[in-house]
């Protein structure tokens, strides 16, 4: 059982492949290892050499090719291989359209739109890999008794009994 989790950032912008993989560097240390690739052939590579827990991709590598999408190819891959079928990814795009095409054909996790501050990439990242704690869901639970709806923090809560009263039609 492995501790730390692998990360894979494909991302052709040298630039923002650093602010993302530092932002996560700096929250989470080493329970999270980083892997960078640049290109397809690179992530291709590294993605089947080690496990990777968690992706994030752009979704336009060669911004100077017209209609260039190698990321959400790079994507449509990973989903076809049955060791990543249902591992987390999330697109690094400026273009909120193809983004959220990219979120249902490939049932991505979620997207960060560019420009993104380095706490929103350590937030998406932690959520996707089960790391952000229960303590920072903000969830309730919600009871109604005597017509009467009670909000109640689930951390609050010690012990409970339930009795079911089925009545008979």
């Amino acid at each position: 059982h492995r501790m730390s989790k692998n990360v894979l950032i494909l991302e052709d912008n040298e630039k923002t492949l650093l602010f993302v993989k530092e932002a996560i560097e700096n929250i989470y240390g080493n329970q999270i290892k980083v892997y960078t690739a640049v290109t397809y052939q690179e992530a291709c590579f590294l993605a089947f050499s080690v496990h990777i827990d968690a992706f994030i991709l752009d979704i336009i590598l060669k911004s100077k090719e017209n209609g260039d999408t190698s990321g959400m190819r790079f994507a449509q891959e990973l989903r076809s291989n049955l060791r990543y079928t249902l591992t987390p990814i999330i697109f690094l795009t400026t273009l909120a359209d193809p983004a959220n095409e990219a979120l249902h054909t490939f049932h991505c996790f979620d997207y960060l739109e560019k420009p993104f501050p380095p706490e929103k990439v350590a937030e998406v990242v932690g959520k996707a890999l089960g790391y952000v704690d229960a303590e920072s869901i903000s969830e309730s639970i919600t009871m109604r008794k005597d017509g009467i709806l009670y909000i109640i923090d689930p951390q609050e809560v010690l012990y409970v009994d339930v009795k079911m009263f089925i009545s008979s039609p």
